[in-house]
């Protein structure tokens, strides 16, 4: 029955602050009800935090059938802080937690805090704090995912940790801590409501620990709380990276002033403290490094204010502490970023030799450098040596540099020494690794064989019972998603007789014989028409001499017509295109995606000692280093020198020196300048629509190819809508009828499956690529109309006209993996820039009655290319023939 207060005498407080979670109570109270007699032992305050939904009474009435000692409490909403703040003075319990209504207690799990407390008791300790684990579930609370980063904390066992020993083990969850109600109470501990929309918890935590001399954690791993994680948009987790709170807030209250409250009550920041904060700095910087980054959308005077706070942070964390955290995978390059931040200088950085290309005799040499580059000296006895090639690369974190990497390319030889400021730097063999600066429990265990200090505590027979459960469970699970791989014909393991067997034929002299040295051209599995057909026909008609191969679908529209032509093509995903690529020596193609680089499994096609050159689909316009840095790249062909120096000057964020781009034009422009050349003036009479693609309109991607689908809400989305308005006003335009214009669409090779769905008007002719040559298509255009196509290009090198539709700007950037570049369209762009549909039609109708309006543009196309003599094939064969 419930109560208005408690009566002091539970061993666990559960505080419940509810609002707008009606649709999740259910749950969480079974979940209550299923810890059967150990809910004695435990009394429940329910916050009813100006709910305006039916939370309370479904509470109120679970609890008027219940024996559980139960405590519902309202006020105004004041928000979570707030409402876990009026359960913690109602609560009587000795232990308190704070758990979410949205979430699930699995059973067992109150039983088995119980039982690991008298555990401890029998060794005489009592803790500061108990620790259970966080297990993923989903609104169906069927699936169980043991992925938490903090996880591996509970490999060790049920055990008593000492934060002092053991500085790793943070806790930054309420949910998933019980705390001792008189330490909150004696020292005054609150809920700080400014620290929104994380780190709350830690916070609270944090200041709770800071109050022991020597906290001590009591682990227990097989007490699992179900965490929800929750589909619904308007769930805090999903939306907390749209938060401005997130960057100024956060940093400020929660961790800024959590730490500089440390140093006032005990002179210093303890290393848990640090290494709590620098958990939760770890996934700003992760994300902001991600190519589809949720940080991207911040204004840049809000990111100029978090850099500044993480700055005053970073200061109070010790550098070893930086050196030597290891709770989540943080990266060399990244550490030496926080030191650097923080104002703590970098430490030695030894000069890396990360690989070596034989061929050349030369080796990739990194170090990352703050401030100035350092003065090098690079020398063999007394001889200088000096790098073939050399950069630095700009390190980038929310709109700053903040660092330097140092790239060189030289010969290495005997004796060779390298000198920065003067000073012998340590050369070592291998990418950066982390410096050991302290020492740490993982090096004593691993290196040393020295365990820990924690104490271990024996696990309840229950417990080793669910673990053989869990094993058998998991087993079970993992051969019933291999069958299913198996029939989908996705299984490595089932594949791997048939690899064997074609690796054993590739060994045979026959097909040794007709694969040797082969150059392996592709585009897109299903589709060609781009660089890569182009420079094949070139390759074809002019050096015979070549062992050139074309990859591409059988399947695909371009098969007969590139067959009948006499190119030699392989099926993609067959057992001669595995052959051909354990025999290559080049694989060229115009995409650089994974499909392309591995279409199989690194378990199946071994072999792989080609190297890849980047044709390019389009020219490189913004910043999509954070894509293109991570892919094996031997060598880039660009078509214009902005492009070029984009990709190998200092400064810039890309890796690529001179050594790996080439300035050569695009292969498929030769013959697209012959097509236009051939059209006479009056049959250029087309209004040629072609916008390009939305990553976020698709379903997830696959190995297998680049086939599909839509998401559901396609149909009333910005870009099908947008684009629909655009088609429909050109489509009655008179003045494109009083010049003899028609209206053409070139939906993106992605849209084409699903045309239908967007709804072209009548009177608009669709040329798809699978029936047409786009070319030639383009070479009939009077006016081309995209977004942010690299067409534009296209249209530019043949000095048609352009429109730029940019009706969601912010969006797109937000969601590409693009970011502003050495391209501006306002600058740079080869036509007007327009963001309503009525707007873009006149500025197609005044390109096509003022031809003199757009004479500007054509100028910036000349200053743009390289010089259009048709020879482009040629020079992009002799840069790939000279990589050694």
């Amino acid at each position: 029955m419930g109560t208005t207060m408690t009566d002091g005498t539970a061993l666990f407080s559960i505080i419940v602050a509810m609002y707008n979670v009606e649709p999740y109570l259910p749950a969480f109270l079974d979940s209550l009800d299923a810890q059967g007699h150990d809910l004695a032992e435990a009394e429940i305050v329910f916050v009813d935090d100006g709910s305006p939904d039916q939370s309370r009474r479904i509470v109120e009435e679970w609890a008027a059938t219940r024996d559980a000692r139960t405590v519902v409490v309202s006020q105004e909403n004041q928000g979570v802080a707030a409402a876990r703040e009026a359960g913690t003075v109602h609560a009587g319990g000795t232990w308190i937690t704070y758990a979410d209504p949205d979430d699930v207690l699995e059973p067992g799990y109150l039983g088995s805090v119980s039982e690991a407390l008298r555990s401890a008791a029998d060794v005489g300790v009592v803790p500061a704090i108990v620790s259970t684990r966080l297990i993923y579930t989903d609104d169906t609370l069927l699936t169980r995912r043991d992925t938490h980063p903090l996880g591996k904390q509970f490999d060790g066992g049920r055990r008593i940790v000492s934060l002092r020993d053991d500085p790793q083990l943070i806790k930054l969850s309420a949910a998933t801590s019980f705390l001792r109600r008189v330490d909150v109470l004696a020292a005054d501990i609150h809920w700080d409501h400014r620290i929104r929309p994380n780190f709350e918890d830690a916070a609270f935590i944090a200041r709770y620990l800071l109050t022991f001399d020597d906290p001590q954690v009591l682990v227990v791993p097989e007490a699992h709380y179900l965490y929800r994680r929750r589909t619904a948009t308007n769930s805090l987790t999903t939306t907390s990276w749209q938060r401005v709170e997130k960057y100024i807030d956060v940093p400020r209250f929660g961790w800024l002033a959590t730490m500089e409250h440390a140093v006032a009550q005990r002179g210093y920041v303890p290393v848990w403290m640090q290494n709590t904060v620098l958990y939760d700095i770890y996934w700003y910087f992760h994300y902001d490094a991600q190519i589809h980054s949720p940080t991207r959308w911040i204004p840049q005077d809000i990111k100029d204010r978090f850099l500044e706070t993480v700055s005053q942070v970073l200061a109070l964390i010790d550098p070893e502490v930086i050196a030597t955290y290891r709770i989540t995978p943080l990266s060399p390059q990244l550490r030496s970023v926080l030191m650097s931040i923080g104002g703590h200088g970098l430490p030695l950085s030894p000069v890396h030799l990360w690989r070596a290309d034989r061929g050349s005799r030369q080796a990739l040499v990194k170090y990352y450098f703050a401030g100035d580059r350092p003065t090098e000296e690079f020398t063999v006895g007394r001889e200088p040596v000096v790098p073939a090639y050399a950069k630095d690369r700009v390190i980038v974190y929310f709109g700053h540099d903040v660092m330097h990497e140092r790239i060189l390319w030289l010969e290495p030889r005997e004796g060779l020494t390298i000198s920065l400021d003067g000073r012998r730097a340590e050369i070592r063999y291998n990418s950066p690794g982390a410096h050991e600066l302290a020492v740490s429990n993982d090096s004593l265990r691993n290196r040393l064989g020295i365990t820990d200090r924690a104490r271990r505590l024996p696990a309840p027979p229950a417990a080793a019972e669910k673990r053989t459960h869990d094993l058998w469970g998991a087993r079970i699970r993992e051969r019933a998603a291999q069958v299913g791989r198996i029939v989908r014909g996705e299984s490595v393991s089932a594949r791997r007789p048939w690899a064997a067997a074609a690796r054993r034929a590739a060994k045979t002299p026959p097909v040794r014989a007709r694969y040797a040295g082969a150059w392996v051209f592709m585009d897109r599995d299903v589709q060609a028409q781009d660089n890569a057909e182009h420079l094949y026909r070139w390759v074809l008609q002019n050096r015979r001499d070549v062992n050139a191969w074309y990859v591409l679908r059988k399947s695909s529209s371009d098969w007969a017509r590139l067959s009948e032509e006499g190119f030699r093509l392989v099926d993609f995903g067959s057992t001669e295109h595995f052959m051909l690529l354990h025999h290559a020596k080049f694989l060229i193609s115009s995409h650089v995606d994974k499909y392309v680089l591995q279409p199989w499994s690194t378990k199946l096609l071994r072999k792989q000692e080609w190297q890849f050159v980047f044709l390019q689909h389009g020219v490189t316009k913004d910043d999509i280093s954070r894509w293109l840095n991570r892919k094996p790249i031997r060598l880039i062909l660009t078509t214009g020198q902005a492009e070029f120096d984009s990709f190998v000057d200092d400064g810039t964020p890309y890796t690529f020196t001179r050594r790996e781009v080439a300035l050569t034009g695009f292969p498929r422009h030769d013959a697209l300048a012959q097509k236009a050349a051939a059209v006479p003036a009056a049959e250029r009479d087309l209004v040629l629509v072609m916008p390009t693609w939305r990553e976020y309109l698709m379903t997830k991607i696959t190995d297998k190819g680049t086939m599909r689908g839509l998401i559901d809400d396609f149909d009333d989305s910005v870009y099908a809508t947008q684009w629909r308005e655009l088609l429909a006003r050109l489509s009655t335009d008179p003045a494109l009828a009083e010049k003899g214009c028609r209206v053409g669409f070139v939906p993106h090779p992605s849209l084409e499956p699903h045309l239908d769905r967007l709804g072209v008007p009548a009177g608009v002719e669709v040329f798809r690529y699978r029936d047409n040559d786009i070319q030639s298509v383009i070479a009939r255009a009077r006016v081309l109309v995209t977004d942010y196509s690299s067409l534009a290009f296209e249209a530019a090198y043949i000095e048609t006209p352009v429109v730029y539709f940019q009706f969601d700007a912010e969006q797109f950037f937000e969601e590409h993996p693009h970011r502003a570049g050495y391209f501006d369209y306002a600058d740079d762009g080869f036509g007007p820039m327009t963001r309503e549909a009525d707007e873009a039609a006149i500025a197609i109708r005044d390109a096509l009655v003022a031809p003199e309006s757009v004479a500007v543009y054509a100028d910036r196309a000349t200053t743009f290319f390289i010089d259009r003599d048709g020879a482009n094939c040629e020079r992009a064969f002799e840069a790939i023939r000279s990589i050694r």
